[in-house]
């Protein structure tokens, strides 16, 4: 194989301890997103402002990121961060450019069903403000959301698409799913996301199914169907979480076979 799968893996990461008692997650936490990246082995991040934090401007915050190989950073954060409802942080991300120059684009995360998908020209202009900067423009797209009225419109004015199963026990529908997925946008990368708590039914999930996520996602990333893979997410290292541990130990297998 001519690529390495290393450079396609990514962490997706909120700011510190910002899942301690939620999700009845039992553990806590005190990795920061780097410290997290580093000990899952990954070197490509994905900053998604979580509960509105971190506050822009961001780069006082971005510097942690700066001996990562690629960054990708929110324009619009989880569907806690509420000013994102009607402000986007997308002139702050470009403004982070100067600073983080191994900057690659902006993710817009709960994007659909939280009355951020209102406005098909908004978007459009988010597009063209990231290309300018040549950033491409990231959209967080769940399994469960695949009917939507407009989505096409949507997904064909962002350059790459992350897939996620929110719930553990619809995996089975992820080969059906990433096929619509790659029917409805034939010309984008396509990034599969892999969770490591099942968020959906807060609890833990299963080995097998973390398995079964992993392997898929490997063995798509090698058939060209899909471009990236992410990890998710940053929060979770620390808390002995046995899928945790399982994906830091697969990652490495992985690295060490590539």
């Amino acid at each position: 194989m001519s690529e390495n799968i290393m450079d396609h893996l990514w962490l997706w990461c909120h700011p510190t301890a910002c899942y301690n008692g939620r999700w009845n997650l039992s553990g806590e936490s005190s990795f920061s997103p780097v410290e997290a990246a580093d000990y899952m082995g990954i070197k490509n991040a994905v900053m998604v402002v979580f509960g509105n934090e971190p506050q822009p401007p961001f780069d006082n915050y971005a510097s942690q990121f700066s001996q990562m190989d690629k960054v990708i950073w929110s324009i619009i954060g989880d569907a806690g961060s509420k000013r994102n409802n009607e402000y986007s942080d997308v002139e702050y991300v470009v403004d982070l450019k100067k600073s983080l120059p191994n900057l690659k684009g902006g993710i817009m995360d709960d994007f659909f069903g939280n009355g951020r998908d209102e406005n098909l020209a908004k978007v459009r202009y988010f597009s063209d403000w990231l290309h300018l900067s040549n950033l491409e423009l990231w959209i967080v797209l769940y399994g469960h959301q695949l009917e939507l009225p407009n989505l096409k419109e949507y997904l064909a004015l962002c350059d790459v698409v992350t897939f996620w199963t929110w719930r553990a026990e619809e995996l089975s529908l992820l080969p059906e799913r990433l096929e619509k997925v790659r029917e409805m946008a034939p010309d984008k990368k396509i990034v599969l996301g892999c969770y490591m708590w099942d968020f959906g039914d807060g609890k833990p999930i299963s080995i097998e199914n973390m398995n079964y996520q992993c392997e898929f996602a490997i063995k798509k990333w090698q058939d060209g169907i899909i471009s990236d893979i992410i990890m998710l997410g940053s929060p979770l290292c620390g808390m002995d979480i046995e899928a945790v541990e399982w994906s830091r130990k697969w990652i490495l297998s992985v690295k060490a076979e590539s």
